[in-house]
């Protein structure tokens, strides 16, 4: 099992669930969706404009926004 199949698998799903996009047709997405075959910045822009457009963040979400968005900045240095 991959480093992100972990990192999804041990928190709710529910606090994954994108809520800044719909496509009209499939309607939201699941943010992992923006996982496959993104690089670095599609996966952080995607995240940072989701959040923007609607995210209310609990405490715990705003942890997890933070977490990721580090480890992501992590990899591109």
């Amino acid at each position: 099992m991959g480093f992100w199949e972990r990192f999804f698998k041990s928190y709710d799903p529910n606090l994954w669930y994108e809520r800044g996009y719909n496509d009209g047709s499939q309607g939201k997405e699941p943010f992992r969706v923006f996982f496959k075959g993104g690089n670095n910045e599609v996966i952080k822009d995607a995240y940072k404009r989701g959040y923007k457009n609607g995210l209310e963040a609990s405490g715990k979400e705003e942890s997890l926004i933070n977490r990721l968005v580090d480890f992501l900045e992590e990899l591109d240095d």
